[in-house]
């Protein structure tokens, strides 16, 4: 995870686990489940859910496995009324219950994420592959 601060103000952020290998939320699962080993969770998670605003991007490009879907909900539900959290995805919202694998647990988070939550729908095509005839004018 990275995090910036300014004007006093922390701000995390943590990547979808779906990108891979390297600085990236693959890695902070990774580091999740070497905690729960060592009994340094707790200690952790509070990367999480310290910051003032938690940005997670790309939720849901590719299915969440393991424990993935339970540490989500707990940055969920421990964020939830405390801290922001900026969620961005190419899934729809009614795609984002079956990441976590079960409709309870997804049920729970999705009503504490959408609770206070501004959802922005953003349509048309892609700003990195823009549309044949948008790329020949540039």
């Amino acid at each position: 995870m990275r995090t910036s601060s300014r004007a006093g103000r922390w701000a995390g952020f943590l990547p979808d686990p779906s990108h891979g290998e390297g600085a990236n939320g693959r890695t902070e699962d990774r580091q999740l489940r070497a905690a729960r080993a060592d009994k340094t969770y707790d200690k952790r998670l509070l990367r999480f859910t310290a910051p003032d605003l938690l940005i997670v991007d790309d939720l849901g490009l590719r299915p969440l496995d393991g424990d993935e879907p339970i540490d989500l909900y707990e940055v969920i539900r421990q964020r939830y009324e405390r801290g922001a959290m900026v969620i961005t995805s190419n899934r729809a919202l009614e795609e984002w219950h079956p990441l976590f694998l079960d409709a309870l647990l997804a049920s729970a988070a999705m009503d504490r994420l959408l609770h206070h939550a501004h959802v922005v729908v953003m349509q048309g095509h892609s700003y990195r592959n823009p549309p044949e005839s948008r790329r020949k004018s540039a």
